[in-house]
Parts: structure tokens; C-alpha cells; sequence
């Protein structure tokens, strides 16, 4: 008699539903005398390592968390997929030196979980799934004691009086609140005493041509320096800046490692922490070739395309281009066009990364230092 079996599994495809394989038994004169049918659930499964920042600045799965911080920031794991139950879904720190780094004080068990970083190390997360044939998503997450770095802030006034920003703006607040939301990845929190210093420079307020923000920039930090601030990190606001390359409008500069330039417009976390990235030792990372915009990196995302711990198992879907996934990085670096680029960047991951460099003679595509392993190892980016 024919028979129907449940087999307890969930097999992973592009095309959700259910499956199932029948199983015919003949004798030897070639007729079916019994067949058995075995049914399947089929799922699609997503489990991105590198992911958007979110509208409230907070990013999910990230490679890096602050020890105890859970007060204040807790992270979001989460995996797609639709059709397995909740109860079918266990969270847990799997291996690495720091394997009792990470809690999940809400429960471990569902498509999203949250986790706290309790002690400093590097450990695997794993999302085990019931059934689940082939290998589960993993997340491989470092927990840093946190460092505070000091900030010197100043805003720039023109010659009628005019400041860049108003020095008691909320706006000043807020981007010091959303820059560590995003740098708490590697456990680094700004700080800055309140004391917003103002100068009164029109030549800085209206930072031009390359030459000119360079040196521009050069004299901002030597002021600072005269004023007895060294070893912190240096922030101007001023009004603009203009003409850096060709057709380009830059939201922020930090190019000579004497100060951060941010202009008016632009006063939020996601700049903020992507400038303070560069005296972390990171560099820019374009999604198009910054000198012509026609040129786009082509192609999916890969393993090769990324650090091991960045790529986990392999559950990106087989349609995410790389040019979006660049454009999820703290570091992208799309000139010109940073009204919606801040929208999407924040995210810090492990290593390399595959993009557009800087190269101003040719178009230059190569793994990117934008991540944890490649930052300096204090975490401390100050200026002299």
C-alpha cells in the first residue's frame, strides 16, 4: 500500500514551498508494487553578515559590540526566513576564546534575538535551525572594552558674523549621539565637554579647492594646537566645501590628520563617524569610481569578495550586488552624493572589502581596508 512520510527537514532553495520525493518499488518484471512519498518543507533562506544602517542609526548583525552596553545599545540578530517556526530557531555562542562574551538576556529562540556584550573577545554566533540541511548562519562578532576618545569641537563664523552652525544646536548633540551609535561596533565613544570653541574665519568657512582644504586644514589644526589642545580629535563645522575634485561637493574631509572638516548640511553621525574612520587608519571605499560615475563594480557578492568572517555561511542572496553591499559600509565614500549615501552607510565589518579605490588616473578595484582587523590597534584616533 502506498505511504506518506514527514520528513523532518528544511532544505534551502530560491523558491519557497513544499517539496517532495517519491520513492517507487518494482519487482522484477518492472511493475510498481509500492511507493513511498516523502514530504519537505523548502524555505529560502537569508542571513546577511553586512547590513544597512538602520533609520535610528543602529545597525543589525554587527561585527563588533561595546561590553556592557546593553543599557544603551543593544544588538539585533536576525536571519529571513519564512516558513520555519520561531521555536525552531536556537541562538547560541558557539566557539572562539571569548565564548561566554555574548548573552541573549530576551531569550534565544526566534528569526531575531538580542545580544549584549558582557566580556571582551571574539566568539562565533550560530542560528541553529531544526532540520535545516546544509550549514546554519553564523555571525562572527568581537566584544571590545570600550575606549573614550576626546573631541575638540569648534564652529566657524564668516566675516558678517554668520556661524557655520548655531553652537547651541541640538543638531551638534544628535551627531555626537548617532556617531557612537555607529563606532560602538568597535567599542569607541566620542566625547566632546560641551564647550563648542568658536573662530571667526571666512577662508575656513567657505573651504574650497583641494589645495586650498588642505591647507586650510593645516592651519585649522595649528590653531587648535595654540589653544593647548593636542592628542584629541579635532572637529570644524564650517559652511562649505567646494570643488575638491572635479564636480564633487564633499559632506566632510579628514585628509591631512590635523582636523575633521564637516559642513553645514551635513552635521550627523553617519559623517562624523565615517571621518573619524579615517584616523582609525580606514579608507574610502566607492561602490563607482569616484572620477567617473559610469564606472560601477560589477557583479554579485562572493567569498572572495570579502573576509571569511565577514561572508559567515554564505547566506547572502544570489542576487545582492556588491555595489549594494559597499554601499552598507560606514566607509563608503560616494562623493557628490552623500545626501541618500548616509542614509545606508554605517556598517563596520571584520576585514576587507571589494571596491572602488580612490586611484584618480584609472579606475582601480581591490579589497578596501574598512574594517576591524585593519584599525589601528588603539582605537584612539586622535590628531596631533
Amino acid at each position: 500500500m502506498p505511504t506518506t512520510t514527514e520528513l523532518a527537514a528544511n532544505l534551502v532553495t530560491k523558491t519557497p514551498g513544499k517539496g517532495f520525493i517519491t520513492y517507487l518499488y518494482r519487482d522484477t518484471e518492472g511493475t510498481v508494487r509500492n511507493q513511498d512519498t516523502l514530504s519537505f518543507s523548502v524555505t529560502r533562506l537569508i542571513a546577511e553578515n553586512i547590513q544597512p544602517r538602520e533609520g535610528n542609526y543602529l545597525v543589525r548583525n554587527p561585527a563588533g559590540l561595546t561590553r556592557n552596553s546593553h543599557g544603551l545599545y543593544p544588538a539585533t540578530y536576525f536571519i529571513d526566513a519564512p516558513g520555519i517556526a520561531d521555536n525552531d530557531i536556537t541562538w547560541s555562542a558557539t566557539s572562539g576564546p571569548g565564548l561566554g562574551s555574548v548573552q541573549f538576556p530576551h531569550g534565544n529562540k526566534g528569526k531575531s534575538v538580542t545580544a549584549w556584550g558582557t566580556v571582551a573577545g571574539d566568539v562565533k554566533i550560530t542560528a541553529t535551525i531544526d532540520g535545516l540541511v546544509g550549514k546554519p548562519p553564523e555571525f562572527n562578532v568581537r566584544v571590545f572594552d570600550q575606549v573614550t576618545v576626546p573631541v575638540a569641537l569648534f564652529v566657524v563664523y564668516n566675516s558678517n558674523g554668520t556661524p557655520a552652525i548655531s553652537p547651541n544646536s541640538g543638531l551638534i548633540d544628535a551627531m555626537f549621539y548617532n556617531a557612537n551609535l555607529i563606532l560602538r561596533q568597535a567599542g569607541i565613544s566620542l566625547t566632546f565637554n560641551l564647550a563648542v570653541h568658536t573662530v571667526t574665519n571666512s577662508a575656513w568657512f567657505y573651504t574650497g579647492s583641494y589645495n586650498a582644504h588642505t591647507n586650510d586644514m593645516a592651519a585649522m589644526g595649528g590653531y587648535a594646537r595654540s589653544l593647548g589642545m593636542t592628542d584629541v580629535l579635532k572637529v570644524f563645522i564650517v559652511g562649505d566645501i567646494t570643488n575638491r575634485v572635479a564636480n564633487t561637493a564633499p559632506a566632510g574631509v579628514n585628509m591631512t590628520d590635523q582636523c575633521i572638516v564637516i559642513k553645514t548640511a551635513y552635521v550627523n553621525g553617519a559623517v562624523l563617524a565615517h571621518e573619524a574612520g579615517h584616523s582609525l587608519g580606514w579608507e574610502d571605499i566607492y561602490d563607482r569610481y569616484p572620477m567617473d560615475k559610469n564606472y560601477l563594480i560589477e557583479g554579485y557578492v562572493s567569498a572572495d569578495r570579502m573576509d571569511p568572517k565577514d561572508w559567515g555561511a554564505g547566506h547572502y542572496p544570489e542576487d545582492r550586488f556588491q555595489s549594494a553591499l559597499v554601499r552598507r559600509l560606514l566607509m563608503h565614500g560616494d562623493e557628490g552624493v552623500w545626501g541618500t549615501a548616509t542614509e545606508e552607510m554605517g556598517y563596520i565589518p571584520h576585514g576587507q572589502v571589494y571596491g572602488f579605490t580612490r586611484a584618480r588616473d584609472q579606475p582601480v578595484q581591490r579589497k578596501c581596508n574598512v574594517g576591524l582587523d585593519g584599525m589601528i590597534q588603539t582605537r584612539v584616533p586622535k590628531h596631533p
